[in-house]
């Protein structure tokens, strides 16, 4: 669930920056790309109970796209190495001074440029993710099914202690009410 919210935020901000005329140096461009890069690599890194994704999930084709923004993320957007990547620029975490007539400006993380295409494959390899992923999710829902039909309507969390009696926890609630959202049907 947690890699599937974070492949379909991906594909969202790359089609917000495909559908918008966005610029490298444009004041959104930056942030969204550290979005996209940040979110795609959260699932394939440790995560304290949860867990991460195997990169052998990646299809081939899509092998040197996955590696690049793993690498990419650890090295620029989610951590700050002096060593970064290298650019055709230079490295991609140095720090420069534009030195104008009448002042400077510093300017840190030279920008790793995606163009239309880069965003496409990023969009689509989280699209093929998802698909395998909802795979997934379709076997665990049949798995706990039963225990779904026996739960009474409200809002609950799921368990990620193993060992727990309940793998479902009645909580308050704060989603919106069902006529917003879609609802996976019982049968």
């Amino acid at each position: 669930m947690y890699a599937m919210d974070a492949f379909q935020n991906v594909i969202s901000s790359c089609q917000y920056l495909l559908e918008n005329d966005f610029h490298v140096a444009g004041p959104m461009y930056r942030r969204i790309v550290t979005s996209i890069v940040t979110m795609y690599g959260r699932p394939f890194h440790n995560n304290y109970g949860v867990g991460k994704l195997e990169a052998g999930l990646v299809p081939t084709e899509y092998k040197q796209l996955h590696d690049q923004i793993i690498h990419e993320r650890d090295k620029t957007h989610a951590h700050t190495d002096a060593s970064g990547l290298n650019t055709r620029v230079g490295n991609a975490n140095q720090v420069r001074l534009l030195r104008v007539k009448d002042g400077f400006k510093w300017v840190t993380c030279t920008y790793l440029p995606y163009d239309h295409g880069d965003l496409r494959n990023i969009c689509r390899l989280c699209e093929v993710l998802v698909e395998k992923l909802n795979d997934e999710t379709d076997k665990y829902e049949k798995r706990c099914i039963e225990v779904i039909k026996a739960l009474p309507e409200g809002e609950y969390i799921l368990s990620l202690d193993e060992k727990a009696d309940n793998i479902f926890i009645k909580v308050p609630s704060v989603l919106p009410p069902p006529d917003n959202i879609e609802l996976t049907p019982i049968e």
